[in-house]
């Protein structure tokens, strides 16, 4: 099915359905990064998947043109979209993972992707707190074992529960895995956005 693809000089239409007979209900999870937006799309009645992908933006130059280029080669004109969660910005420093000018420019951008959500489907995205949404699909972390960090925890979790989903793979050339199959880095992106979707698809029905 061909799906619209949107350039960087071409002004953002609305996506408006009237006629949603053979349409698909879904909602959006989105992880929003500046460098790769993991995107989850649910179907609205089931919560079944739809699509699980992520959006390479670190090609862009800026900001402006990632977010231009975002919603482009991954939309289906067949789904109505009823909700668009997103991982709420971060408000606080991670130790050795942050810094104020990385949560300035994350909560920019954050809110230059969720302008561009309500410009395309004229919906205002929900912001679900990271922590509430692994609580709500029963998703348990030990904070104090630091034998691995806190993604690679979740994404083992999620990666339990569904096996199923299209975890994307690589043969490593390099390093102490080299000539093992190893799971992209992206794929932590994946989990984010379906962690965001799926609860809040119930947390914010």
């Amino acid at each position: 099915m061909a799906k619209r693809k949107l350039k960087v000089s071409e002004p953002i239409v609305p996506v408006i359905v009237e006629d949603t007979s053979g349409k698909r209900e879904v909602v959006l999870g989105l992880d929003i990064s500046t460098s790769t937006v993991g995107i989850c799309v649910l179907d609205y009645k089931t919560g079944d998947l739809v699509l699980l992908t992520h959006k390479r933006l670190d090609k862009f130059e800026d900001e402006y043109e990632k977010g231009d280029n975002f919603i482009n080669d991954w939309v289906d004109p067949t789904w109505v979209v009823k909700r668009v969660y997103i991982e709420e910005a971060a408000k606080k420093f991670s130790f050795g993972l942050s810094s104020a000018g990385t949560i300035m420019t994350l909560g920019r951008f954050n809110g230059i992707i969720s302008y561009m959500v309500y410009k395309w489907w004229g919906i205002k995205p929900t912001m679900v707190s990271v922590r509430s949404a692994r609580s709500r699909l029963g998703i348990k972390i030990d904070y104090k074992d630091k034998t691995a960090s806190t993604k690679d925890k979740v994404g083992l979790i999620v990666r339990t529960m569904h096996p199923e989903f299209p975890w994307v793979t690589k043969l490593a050339k390099a390093g102490k895995f080299k000539g093992q199959t190893v799971l992209e880095k992206f794929n932590e992106d994946m989990v984010d956005a379906w962690v965001i979707g799926a609860a809040g698809r119930i947390m914010f029905p």
